[in-house]
């Protein structure tokens, strides 16, 4: 554990304090476990430099469950979501912030930011960037790629397609909101 990862939890310790009610049971057991797992780090002087990289088996406090490679099917049958009909990686995401980053057999690469709106919360919208191709500067300055994107709507409507786009309206992130949809009909 680094002053880092002490400094967050005690962040995520905080806001459980000043926001009680944010939390289910399930989130109060969980950042119980990491604090007593922390105490028993700071007990044995374990707590390391921020500077100096963790061992490359450290994990982060959250507990992370990767399954196999398996079908739709079975992905279906333990309660994961599935979508088309080929293999599927099942992944329980951690509360606090996660990221997952893939890349093709092309090399492209591409991350899904699993975001919460507090610090420790669950995530609440999901932000996805593509890291190769054109760029075009974000809202600092800072070049940052964009891409094509579409959506599908009902009956097969495209409301969005980037294609159409000029580069400078191109997306650079998409964020997928995990909220219930609200209609406006």
């Amino acid at each position: 554990m680094t002053r880092r990862d002490h400094a967050q939890l005690l962040s995520r310790a905080r806001g459980a304090l000043e926001t009680p009610a944010d939390l289910d049971a399930e989130a109060i057991r969980h950042l119980i476990e990491d604090l007593a797992s922390a105490e028993d780090i700071v007990k044995t002087g374990t707590v390391t430099d921020d500077r100096k990289p963790e061992p490359p088996t450290s994990l982060p406090s959250a507990s992370i469950r990767q399954l196999p490679v398996m079908t739709n099917a079975d992905a279906a049958s333990i309660g994961f979501a599935i979508f088309n009909h080929v293999p599927t990686l099942p992944i329980d995401i951690p509360d606090g912030g996660f990221t997952i980053s893939a890349k093709t057999s092309e090399g492209r690469r591409v991350t899904f930011y699993f975001r919460p709106y507090r610090t420790g919360g669950p995530p609440r919208c999901v932000d996805i960037q593509c890291h190769d191709g054109l760029t075009v500067p974000d809202g600092g300055g800072v070049p940052t790629p964009v891409f094509d994107m579409l959506v599908i709507a009902e009956e097969g409507r495209q409301p969005y397609d980037s294609r159409k786009s000029p580069i400078s309206e191109k997306p650079s992130i998409a964020v997928l909101l995990l909220d219930q949809a609200a209609g406006t009909d």
